[in-house]
């Protein structure tokens, strides 16, 4: 199994843990991407910004949970 795949099926499984979410937090991209957690609010604020730029309204600290998967595993 390649490491993105397991990457993927590991974010899934966190993203399970709280269906009833829309968003990710900081401690959810943690654990998707095996990053600290300046890196996750970094992931986060880039995601946000490009949301943003969509015209699309965001929640500081936290990332949609369909748009962090379209961006990392599509």
């Amino acid at each position: 199994m390649k490491k993105d795949d397991m990457a993927r099926i590991l974010c899934n499984q966190v993203a399970d843990e709280r269906p009833e979410s829309k968003f990710l937090t900081y401690e959810d991209v943690m654990s998707c991407l095996n990053v600290k957690k300046s890196m996750a609010y970094k992931v986060i604020a880039r995601l946000n910004k490009e949301l943003k730029a969509k015209g699309l309204i965001t929640v500081s600290g936290r990332v949609s949970k369909k748009y962090f998967v379209e961006r990392f595993y599509q």
